[in-house]
């Protein structure tokens, strides 16, 4: 995997699954695991309620977010990627250790 040389401070590790880890393919899931204080700098928490600019008390708001998450979702066929990473884990019987 290749990075700048302005990434390459933050990267902890990294590497590629196992042949068929993640999907069947002809190939490697490859991963990078960054130090994202040392990428981005002390940033605000994203998780924080205040950072967000939907809030939950402005129904409409809630109803236009809903509608555009599941219009990409649908674009992107993740229901579809949901639906085939189930049934491969249930055909093993587990998630493999690597998705999990």
């Amino acid at each position: 995997l290749l990075v700048s040389q302005d990434v390459l401070p933050s990267v902890q590790r990294s590497g590629f699954l196992p042949w068929g880890a993640v999907i069947a393919s002809d190939h490697r899931t490859g991963f990078v695991d960054l130090d994202t204080e040392e990428l981005f700098g002390n940033v605000e928490d994203s998780t924080h309620s205040s950072s967000r600019t939907l809030h939950t008390k402005y129904p409409k708001r809630v109803k236009k977010y809903r509608e555009e998450v599941l219009e990409k979702f649908q674009q992107e066929k993740l229901f579809k990627a949901m639906r085939k990473l189930s049934k491969l884990a249930k055909s093993r019987g587990r998630w493999p250790r690597q998705m999990q």
